[in-house]
């Protein structure tokens, strides 16, 4: 069976993915949307700037 450690990780995980989910969903929604629509016409761009606003901030 599964030590109590390994129980926690598996279980921090879980939490980690499911907030990523919950996340992915209300960027859908939010004004965000608009921006990425433009961004990633040229995915290239978007990792830019996405990837310059990660390091920047």
């Amino acid at each position: 069976m599964l030590e109590d450690r390994e129980w926690k990780v598996i279980g921090g995980a879980t939490v980690q993915m499911t907030l990523n989910v919950v996340l992915m969903c209300a960027f859908v929604v939010t004004p965000i949307a608009i921006a990425n629509r433009y961004l990633f016409v040229h995915p290239i761009v978007g990792i830019l700037v996405y990837g310059a606003a990660i390091t920047g901030g």
